[in-house]
């Protein structure tokens, strides 16, 4: 045990620490066992901003322990929410809040035993109020203890330097599976632009860098095997990243939103490319991707799940795929055993020997314009050309389709009132 000195958590920015946290301490370590008295610095205009304005301040405070089953399982809470409770009440020094405890084992109600791995809070105004503040994307407010101050897997660390805004992860072996919001390094998203992986990585976590705005490039290096659910989820800034071909599996939904993403090397070892269920529907591996306009499917890939695409004009399958082709040039994925199309892009051009036009295959492709189904094509699935808000002409050559009588319903769901030419040919 720690010989008995003040500690003084200071919840806000301090000029003795980091300029960039929304909450800092004193010392801006806290070493785990340490038992002395804490001191907590909130400022109010960095996070949400949500306690701007505020003429009181508590603290809803609690532990994320060993015990706790994911990072927003908070353990030993000391209030309730919206609690005037003493024990949080924060005081105003100047245009930050303050908070002082005598010993965090103590002050949770936790034996000297429990692995603390982070404090988690969330400020509010008081029961009568309206205001609370939280990270900066509404999420739980954490300050790290001991060795899991810089730990973002069993034996990998991070560092962040705020000259170059460059995380760099070190160590060996897997990172960590993250909750929305909890990364240890969350209260940077907006900061940093450059993430590099040291040999010796092997997994990149469930929502890594989820919502980092401002990241341009990530270095992966070759030791890494696996990238979680929604790693990169709306990353709007990275315009290019190389997968290398060590990764054999990458989870669903981890380039959604990345808006100005304009070229990819997929791994020629991955065998999917998953949609995501977020809120009950479904995120496609691209989806929301609207600068990537091409993409090379790898032989290795046997399965594509729903909305996989959104904004593509080129779409190529390699020459020794054995679950997809795009035959003729066609600038589609065609599964081959079944002859079915199952995503198209802008410029596709559906093959005479097409037999089917898969659930979803066109859905919320806004550049198309126009399409011509071929005579060869029997069934169209629902919501083929769902969301396509551009598409006004079609020619239809399916004379052969199983429900002509709803060709203009379930598969142009939603777009039918728009549709100024639908011309019945061959």
């Amino acid at each position: 045990m720690y010989m008995k000195k003040i500690f003084t958590i200071i919840l806000a920015f301090a000029a003795t620490t980091c300029l960039w946290a929304q909450v800092t301490t004193i010392p801006e370590h806290i070493p785990t066992g340490y038992a002395g008295e804490i001191t907590f610095i909130f400022d109010p205009h960095a996070g949400d901003k949500g306690m701007i304005g505020a003429t009181q301040c508590y603290a809803h405070m609690g532990l994320i322990t060993s015990e706790s089953n994911h990072g927003g399982d908070w353990k030993y809470i000391i209030n309730e929410w919206r609690e005037d409770s003493p024990k949080g009440q924060c005081y105003k020094e100047g245009d930050v809040w303050k908070l002082t405890i005598n010993n965090m084992y103590d002050f949770f109600g936790c034996p000297t035993s429990t692995d603390i791995e982070r404090i988690a809070m969330v400020f509010h105004d008081g029961s009568f109020g309206i205001r609370t503040g939280r990270a900066v994307n509404g999420s739980d407010i954490f300050v790290y203890i001991g060795e899991y101050y810089k730990k973002c897997g069993t034996n990998l660390f991070w560092e962040y330097n705020s000259t170059t805004h460059t995380i760099s992860i070190t160590g060996s072996g897997n990172m960590f599976d993250f909750e929305p919001g909890d990364t240890p390094w969350n209260h940077l998203y907006n900061q940093i632009t450059h993430v590099s992986l040291s040999d010796g990585v092997t997994s990149i976590g469930d929502r890594a860098f989820d919502g980092c705005s401002e990241l341009t490039s990530v270095t992966i290096p070759n030791s890494v095997t696996s990238i979680g659910e929604w790693a990169f989820y709306y990353c709007s800034s990275l315009t290019s990243i190389t997968i290398p071909n060590s990764v054999t599996e990458v989870g669903g939904g981890i380039f959604y939103g990345c808006s100005h993403l304009e070229s990819i090397v997929l791994s020629e070892n991955i065998t999917s490319l998953p949609s995501c269920d977020s809120d009950g529907r479904l995120r496609g591996f691209f989806e929301g991707c609207k600068s990537l306009t091409s993409v090379t499917i790898p032989n290795s890939i046997t399965s594509i799940g729903e909305f996989a695409f959104s904004s593509l004009t080129s779409i190529i399958v390699g020459a020794d795929n054995k679950t997809y082709d795009s035959r003729e040039n066609c600038n589609a994925i065609i599964e081959t055993a079944s002859n079915t199309l199952i995503a198209g892009c802008q410029k596709t051009i559906i093959p005479n020997n097409v037999t089917s036009i898969g659930k979803w295959a066109f859905a919320y492709r806004s550049s198309l314009t126009s399409i011509t189904i071929p005579n060869s094509v029997t069934s169209i699935g629902d919501g083929a050309f769902y969301g396509c808000s551009a598409l006004d002409s079609i020619v239809w050559n399916a004379k052969n389709c199983a429900d002509v009588s709803a060709i203009k319903d379930a598969p142009f769901d939603g777009i039918t009132s728009q549709i100024k030419s639908f011309t019945f040919g061959e």
